[in-house]
């Protein structure tokens, strides 16, 4: 099984240059992609392929806290990113514009004997708001370097105040990657989703 997997991950591994998502330079205040429109019940979702090859997934929905908490939840790699998989080491650095600004150096194990490294920027913008009481934040984030098994990744997370209680999520993701389609990332969207709906944990 191992020697099938790591043959299949070679001969997939065609090298595709894309533009980069992001000018990380200035803070990023728009999606990659507008949000799609947010269903009365249920989460609204939605896929799709990309020119440059891969695709790109999206899924919006209320989550029943305040955008403070569901910001600070989202500022642990965990709510994203699977840490069983996966071991995330984070860089903060101070940038002018940003609430805050990361860089995550990932090493994941997909499978035994297989060891994938990249690292990914994540930008926090308050777009509406202050950081005392924001109103709507925008984080943008792509990968920058490592393994060549993924060939694109980038992504926005919008996240807007329903009044005092309660936070509309946008996830949007672009992903061109040996052996990950649009639909595993809109699996850990609605995942995220569900996560960022957990009651909060007793102090």
């Amino acid at each position: 099984m191992f020697a099938v997997l790591l043959g299949f991950l070679i001969l997939t591994d065609i090298s595709r240059a894309q533009e980069p998502c992001f000018d990380f330079e200035h803070p990023i205040i728009k999606p990659l992609r507008p949000p799609i429109p947010m269903k009365k019940k249920g989460d609204a979702r939605a896929s799709g392929k990309l020119q440059a090859g891969g695709g790109w997934a999206a899924a919006r929905g209320k989550v029943q806290h305040p955008i403070g908490e569901v910001l600070q939840r989202i500022l642990d790699p965990s709510t994203i990113k699977d840490t069983k998989k996966a071991h995330i080491e984070v860089k903060r650095q101070q940038r002018t514009g940003y609430y805050v600004f990361e860089t995550f150096s990932i090493d994941s194990k997909p499978a035994p004997f297989v060891s994938l490294q990249w690292e990914e920027d994540w930008g926090f913008v308050i777009a509406q708001g202050t950081p005392e009481k924001p109103e709507e934040v925008v984080i943008s984030y792509e990968k920058t370097s490592g393994t060549d098994y993924i060939h694109h990744l980038c992504g926005s997370i919008v996240l807007r105040a329903l009044g005092a209680s309660a936070t509309d999520v946008y996830l949007y993701e672009e992903i061109d990657a040996t052996g990950r389609s649009p639909e595993d990332s809109l699996k850990g969207h609605l995942g995220t989703l569900r996560t960022l709906r957990r009651p909060p944990p007793r102090e």
